[in-house]
């Protein structure tokens, strides 16, 4: 009898061990590294939309008009994946411009020309590489495993558009 009640026992302490998935809990788990991370990666794509545009648009060089045009494509296509993401676990990424990138829009809409041209790559240097560390800080210290995921899955795409800027800017 204390045979089989020991068995019994053992059966669903095993059960519900098995039913317990590190990684389904994981996927639940958001921390605050998780919420700014999301809030300051809908900022980064925005602002890449935004300048992108401006730039596809005013831009004189035909190399940053390009440039522009693919920040656009592949910032709305990582915002649409990223606000996936957050809806799903109730984030508010909605993005808008934060006043320093409000104060370089400012300044771009006043440069004409190779001026332009070199501000808008120029920054986008600098925008590349503080999305590039600030996406390599989350991923060390976020936990939701869809969010990890969106930095792991994007990351190369920004390291593409560092090396393409800073390839630019050499021109200017």
């Amino acid at each position: 009898m204390k045979s089989a009640a020991y068995i019994f026992l053992f059966s669903l302490a095993s059960g519900l061990l098995l039913s317990c998935d590190k990684d389904d809990n994981s996927n639940s788990v958001v921390n605050d590294n998780d919420v700014l991370f999301a809030k300051k990666a809908s900022i980064s794509n925005f602002t890449e939309i935004t300048l992108g545009q401006i730039a596809a648009d005013s831009a004189t060089d035909p190399s940053i008009k390009q440039f522009g045009a693919q920040m656009v494509t592949e910032h709305t296509a990582a915002q649409q994946q990223l606000a996936a993401i957050t809806s799903g676990l109730g984030i508010d990424a909605t993005g808008a411009l934060d006043a320093e990138h409000q104060q370089l829009l400012s300044t771009l809409l006043t440069l004409k020309g190779s001026s332009f041209d070199s501000a808008y790559i120029h920054s986008q240097v600098a925008d590349h590489e503080n999305t590039i560390d600030f996406f390599k800080q989350h991923s060390a210290h976020g936990l939701q495993k869809d969010v990890k995921q969106y930095v792991y899955e994007t990351l190369p795409g920004i390291t593409e558009h560092l090396k393409l800027a800073r390839t630019l800017s050499t021109k200017f």
